[in-house]
């Protein structure tokens, strides 16, 4: 959905505690890799690191991914090569690509044009819209 830049969020600060309010995210990752599909998404728990509460600090997010979620896998193949560590496990790493994750509030809901009273009548453009918190 296209966000217009007046309602969009920049405040670190509440964007920290939306994120700790809603901890599931949608979990995107675009990885080529010819075993798996390259676009994969997965509802994921996560949780946010942040050194000091009400800093600006973007903070980490930690997350665990069953190891055999398809995806999972994609992006143990896709970190670069490191010895392994117990269990066979690659040991930390970075992925080069950008993922998505996309955390929202469970409330949302339809907004009908007819809800526009003084728009409509002075401009006759109302289109229907969509209200959210993501």
């Amino acid at each position: 959905m296209h966000l217009p830049p007046t309602h969009a969020e920049h405040s670190i600060p509440i964007l920290h505690s939306f994120i700790r309010q809603h901890p599931l995210g949608i979990f995107t990752t675009a990885l080529p890799n010819p075993s798996f599909s390259t676009l994969q998404t997965s509802h994921v728990p996560f949780i946010l690191d942040v050194d000091e509460q009400d800093s600006e600090d973007r903070g980490r997010l930690r997350a665990h991914m069953a190891r055999a979620n398809p995806q999972a896998k994609a992006i143990v193949d896709a970190l670069p090569s490191k010895p392994s560590g117990p269990g066979g496990d690659r040991d930390g790493g970075v992925l080069e690509e950008d993922v998505l994750i996309v955390f929202s509030a469970p409330v949302h809901s339809y907004v009908t044009p007819k809800f526009y009273t003084s728009t409509k009548p002075s401009t006759g453009k109302v289109v229907p819209t969509w209200d959210y918190a993501a």
